[in-house]
This record gives C-alpha cells, structure tokens and sequence, in this order.
C-alpha cells in the first residue's frame, strides 16, 4: 500500500512550465468568452447584416488559424448556449438561402471545418460502420422520400461532424485545452443558472431585452428548470475525470475535483433524470478503477466534499432549487401521465404512442417521410429511432457503438486496471454508455441528424485519438503522440 500511495517528485521546472501553460488558457479562454458574451448582445440589438459579416469573420480566421481547440470552443458554446446566449429565441444564422431555408451558423462552421479536416486527414477506426449507416440513410430516402429537406440536410451536416472532429485535435494537448476551456464554459453556465433561479428567467432576458419566460415545470415543485449548459456540465465532468489520470502538473487534481462538483451542481439543479442518472453512473462506476488516485488525493477530496456540501446548505437559493430537483427526479407520475387533462404526457406515455406507430413496419421504419414527422418525439429517443430506421437500422447504430466501445476495450489489457491508459479507455467507453442513458431518457440526442453530435462527437474523437495513439502510432498521420 505504502508503494501504491507513494507520490512521485515533479522536477519544479515542469511544474513552473504547466502553471504558466494554464495561465496562458485561462486569460485566452476569458477573453474569448467575454468576445462571445459581447457578440450575443452585438446580434441581438444590431441589423442581421453586421450579424452576418461578423459570422463571416470568424469563419475566415477558423479556416486560416491552428488553434482548433479554441474555435471548436466557440462553436460549442455557440450551440450550447449558456444563459440562452445564442438559443431559441433568435438562433445564430448566417443568411436564408433558397431552397436550403436558413443557413445556421453551426452548418457553415461543420462546412468549414471539413475543409480544414480535408487537407489534414487522419485514420478513424469506426469509418466503415459510420459509412453503412449513411448507405441505409440514402436507401431510407430512396424509399420513404423526405419530407422536410432542409431539416433533413441539415442534420445530415450534423452527422458528419462524428467524422469531422478527430481529424481537427490531434493530440493530448489540443484535447486538454478543449476540455480546460469547457470547463470554464461550465463556470459561466452555472453562474448564468444561479441568475435563472433567482429570477426566474435566462441571462439573455436581462441582458438583450428578449423576453423568455419563467421556467417552473411543475407548479407543486416550484423550482425553475435550468436547461442552459448542460452539455457544458457533461463534458466538464469528463474532461475532470480526464484530468485525474494526468500527472503533468500538481495543479490538476484541484481543478478535476471543482470541474466535477460544478458539472454535478448544474446537472442536479435542473432535475433532469437522464442526465443525473448518467452522471452519476459514470463518476460511480469510474471510481471503482480510480480507487489508487482517489486515495492519493484523499486530503484533497474529503475538503472538497465538505465544503461544497456546507456552502450549498447554507444558501437558501441553491438548497431549495436541488431539493425541488430532487423531488422531481422522484416524481413518478411524470413517467406515466403529468395531468390527463392536459397535453403534458409523461415519458412511457410518449414511448408508447411512438411504438405504436412502429409496429405497423417494424423491420426498416418509415424513413424520413410524412409519418415519421407526424408520430416523432424526441424525448422518446429509442423509440423515436426504431420508428425512422426499423429493426435494421437500429442494429446498424448498435453496431457503430457497441464497435466503438469493443476496439478501445480490445486495444489495452483489461488484466492491467492500474494502468492509466487502460482508465482512460474505461472512461471514455462508459461515457459512450452515459450518453446513451441520457439519450433513452432524455431526448433523442444521439438521432443521427440531431445537434447531439456536438457533444457526445467529443467521445468519439478522443476515443479515435486513444485508439491509434496505443497502437503506436501505426498510421503515422496523428504526429508525435
């Protein structure tokens, strides 16, 4: 045990190197926000012109600049839009064009993106399952026709930012740096929720004068949802875990364990089961391979724990609104039916409306047809996709994630837990597992056309960049690993 616990010496110039390195992060990833925040009220108060070119300016210095990370940031938080910066009341466009409907900015930033991933391609061991999933889209099509072309178009977009990404991060360090400035993106998003609850209304009401209203989902809870962000939290939680397996900089530790606790602070405050289910299966069962470096850092934690337990007690605001979002989480009747006498039906209720209509072709679906828009519901995600894709279609999206989780799995030796590269890959494969969870719960976030993508693509671009990095590189296209 001694030797287990023992703490290896960090030479002080790599340390001293790793503080500034960080430093450099945080005042970039500051400023960036604060551009971002600024470039909210800019679209919001000013003609869709200036809106427009100053989009256009930001894609022209993603296409010319290195530092993906940074711009992929930009994008993530444009999409995620904390305190409804960038949200549902006046979406980020580029231009309406003809016969495509609106141009969104995530469609030019994904467009622009395969060029940079064009000129530098790397190997992605799950190509091929992808591949024959787009094979069966296009027969789908070819069968069932579409009935909304621009929608459909641009979720095809979507979907390929899943190839897109891991050829845009190519090492530790770009990964690392992302995850470091989701993680401050997760900061702003919990400030911007404590605004939300206390007001009952998003950031962006105050700030840009749009009016959105109260968010109470039930009125014998009383609490306020607070949607904004939660794809901040949940890569927060993963890029925190991340963290704990690097031995870098002594600094790292401190910043996984406050990465977690705010990620889990702004999941459990929404009350949102899928996600409070998924995150906290993951920490859970992760810990159970963390158990050498949760010891070792055990005076760290243990204070941690403490305090966040006696500062959240101690505000009114915050117990109330996680004791309201707990309540919720229990409360049954949301699953089966809310109030009959209203249009609110609970979850199994809109699971089965949707099964209902599968049945009647159950082996390749309905496509993206008529019948699918009318009997879709994305807070029924399984259902939802056996009713596009059938049977067949299914199984092929099993395959694409089961494949996945099976090559990281195979790739090291499962007899070896104390590896930290073996932790890794168990990570990596139950998030994977995690969003699923929030996708059969929650809403369909992993429907290929969905925005999804954005968040759970992370995944697979850093399980790509774990697979070809322990296979030594054999491709030599990654660089220097």
């Amino acid at each position: 045990m001694r030797e287990m616990t023992q703490i290896k010496p960090v030479p002080i110039k790599r340390i001293t190197q790793s503080i500034n390195q960080e430093r450099s992060l945080f005042f970039k990833g500051l400023i960036t926000i604060l551009i971002l925040v600024t470039g909210a009220y800019v679209h919001y108060s000013t003609p869709q012109i200036v809106s427009s070119l100053l989009q256009l300016l930001v894609l022209f210095f993603y296409f010319r600049s290195n530092k993906n990370y940074l711009w992929i940031f930009v994008f993530l938080f444009v999409n995620f839009s904390p305190g409804g910066l960038y949200g549902r009341s006046m979406p980020l466009y580029l231009a309406s064009v003809p016969g495509l409907g609106i141009l969104r900015f995530e469609m030019a930033f994904i467009l622009v993106s395969l060029l940079k991933a064009l000129k530098n391609p790397v190997p992605v061991f799950y190509r091929n399952n992808y591949l024959i999933i787009v094979i069966y889209i296009v027969i789908l099509v070819i069968i069932e026709g579409i009935a909304h072309f621009t929608t459909f178009f641009r979720g095809m977009i979507n979907f390929s930012w899943l190839l897109i990404l891991p050829c845009l991060l190519r090492n530790k360090d770009e990964f690392a740096s992302l995850f470091y400035l989701i993680f401050l993106g997760n900061i702003l998003a919990f400030v911007f929720n404590i605004y939300q609850i206390s007001t009952g209304t998003e950031f962006v009401s105050s700030f840009a004068g749009i009016d959105v209203t109260r968010r109470i989902y039930e009125p014998d809870l009383q609490y306020v949802r607070t949607i904004g962000g939660g794809q901040f939290a949940f890569l927060s939680i993963i890029g925190g875990l991340l963290y704990l397996n690097s031995q870098e900089s002594e600094l790292k530790p401190f910043i996984s364990y406050i990465s977690i606790v705010i990620g889990m602070l702004n999941i459990l405050s929404s009350g949102t089961r899928g996600w409070i289910f998924a995150s906290v299966f993951l920490i859970v069962i992760y810990s159970f391979f963390m158990i050498p470096r949760l010891l070792r850092n055990i005076l760290l934690i243990v204070p941690l724990i403490i305090l966040t337990i006696v500062v959240v007690w101690n505000i009114p605001l915050i117990r109330n609104q996680l004791l309201n979002a707990y309540n919720r989480s229990l409360y049954h009747e949301y699953l089966l039916d809310l109030d009959p006498e209203t249009s609110e039906v609970g979850r199994i209720r809109r699971g089965a409306r949707v099964m209902e209509k599968f049945r009647e072709k159950p082996i390749i679906g309905f496509g993206f047809g008529d019948e699918t828009r009318e009997y879709a519901d994305g807070h029924a995600g399984n259902q939802y996709m056996l009713l596009t894709f059938g049977i067949v279609g299914f199984l092929l999206f099993l395959r694409l994630w089961l494949g996945f989780i099976s090559k990281l799995l195979a790739s090291d030796n499962l007899l070896k837990p104390r590896k930290r590269e073996h932790r890794i890959n168990i990570l990596i494969s139950l998030s994977l597992v995690s969003a699923y969870l929030i996708h059969s719960t929650s809403g369909a976030f992993m429907y290929p056309t969905s925005s999804g993508v954005y968040w759970y693509g992370m995944i697979f671009a850093y399980g790509n960049y774990l697979y070809y990095k322990q296979k030594k590189n054999s491709y030599g296209q990654y660089g220097k690993i």
